[in-house]
């Protein structure tokens, strides 16, 4: 791992203080006056997601943590672990259900994802931009109901409720978004 300045960092950088990994929330630089500067910069525990304040000299030197990305695709559940599938070596990694968290209303058979590894531990999973589920469950469509945006909810294949559009139906596949599960769009029938 190499060494840099607190000043090099920016947000969404990870670094490696006191032995754990942190990622960079925020920074802020303050000059008062003829006073030496301080940067006050805040870091998000990934062990703990507690995020700390310090105030530190711009100058003074942290370890930045070296993370790796690895393609990887869900293949099941069993009892509170999911099992992901490493799409390079066909490794196998068991993930506990609170280290997946919302994530796995968005998780189907075979759906890809990004594991985020530190020192080869996992650190967080990260889901594609969008998912495509199928509605299971929906009332009927009204018709003559399409002269305003009219929302129904919806009950997806992996559990999850959603508002859909009224035109949508049971049986349709949906694209979702896993940052505010909300309906993003429909999949069009070939």
């Amino acid at each position: 791992m190499a060494s840099i300045p607190y000043s090099d960092l920016r947000r969404g950088a990870h670094v490696v203080r006191d032995g754990q990994l942190y990622s960079v929330v925020d920074h802020e630089l303050r000059t008062p006056g003829t006073l030496p500067s301080k940067l006050r910069i805040w870091l998000k525990s990934r062990r703990t997601g507690a995020v700390t304040d310090h105030r530190v000299h711009p100058e003074d030197r942290v370890e930045e943590a070296v993370l790796e990305t690895r393609s990887v695709r869900f293949i099941y559940r069993t009892g509170d672990h999911f099992v992901f599938m490493d799409e390079e070596s066909f490794d196998q990694h068991e993930l506990p259900a609170p280290f997946v968290a919302a994530g796995a209303n968005f998780l189907k058979e075979n759906a890809a994802a990004e594991l985020i590894v530190f020192n080869d531990r996992p650190v967080a999973l990260e889901l594609a931009a969008t998912v495509e589920l199928t509605v299971r469950e929906t009332e009927p469509v009204v018709r003559g109901g399409t002269a305003s945006v009219v929302t129904k909810p919806a009950l997806l294949e992996t559990g999850l409720r959603v508002t859909v559009p009224q035109f949508v139906c049971a049986g349709d596949v949906v694209v979702i978004d896993p940052r505010t599960a909300k309906y993003a769009g429909r999949v069009r029938r070939a």
